[in-house]
């Protein structure tokens, strides 16, 4: 999908492990085969470059990286070094930020929100409630949600689900708005077509 046009962000650094456990080798040598020189603990780092952001402290760490000479480098750390680069990919582009953005931090929404909106790129999945986080997984027969809290209070929020293609809005098995239990998660069904032969009442 990259190579048709899409667009990977990635961050604070590489996943180790897709969601099956397998180690995503074609994310580490394919996409991001820049080498993480150093790791600074909450240094300010700089998204003035590409988005017109202001400043923006990074709320644990900051990865500075060895980009591939192909790479553009997205932002900087405090003396200079590479903290977060984009590249292409056939007509799509990968992208990595060496730090998490946290929503405690106010500022930190801002600067994500802007590079979504300025790279074209729209969520399809997600909670009306920034705390709660949503992700998506598909395949040609079947696609479920996962909701999950962190926080020690109960959440309930609407769910948003489109078709990334057609925009059109998708149910989910559960009525919105959602509540989401302290610290627990939900798995919601989107797509889950029934075995053939199962036994109707």
């Amino acid at each position: 999908m990259l190579s048709a046009g899409g667009h990977l962000v990635t961050l604070p650094e590489v996943p180790y492990l897709d969601e099956n456990m397998d180690p995503c080798v074609i994310l580490s040598s394919k996409l991001f085969p820049g080498a993480l020189k150093s790791r600074k603990e909450k240094e300010w780092f700089d998204l003035d470059m590409l988005l017109g952001t202001p400043r923006v402290s990074s709320y644990e760490y900051l990865n500075h990286y060895e980009p591939p000479e192909d790479a553009t480098p997205l932002a900087l750390g405090e003396g200079g070094e590479v903290v977060g680069y984009t590249r292409a990919v056939g007509s799509g582009r990968a992208t990595i930020l060496g730090t998490p953005l946290r929503f405690v931090r106010n500022v930190h929404p801002r600067p994500f929100s802007t590079f979504l909106s300025a790279n074209g790129i729209e969520r399809h999945c997600y909670a009306e409630d920034p705390r709660i986080l949503v992700t998506q997984r598909s395949t040609e027969s079947y696609s479920y949600v996962s909701v999950l809290n962190l926080y020690e209070t109960p959440i309930s929020t609407r769910l948003i689900v489109t078709d990334p293609k057609t925009k059109a809005r998708i149910k989910v098995s559960e009525p919105t708005p959602v509540t989401v239990p302290a610290r627990s998660g939900l798995i919601l069904g989107v797509r889950l077509p029934l075995p053939k032969g199962l036994y109707r009442p």
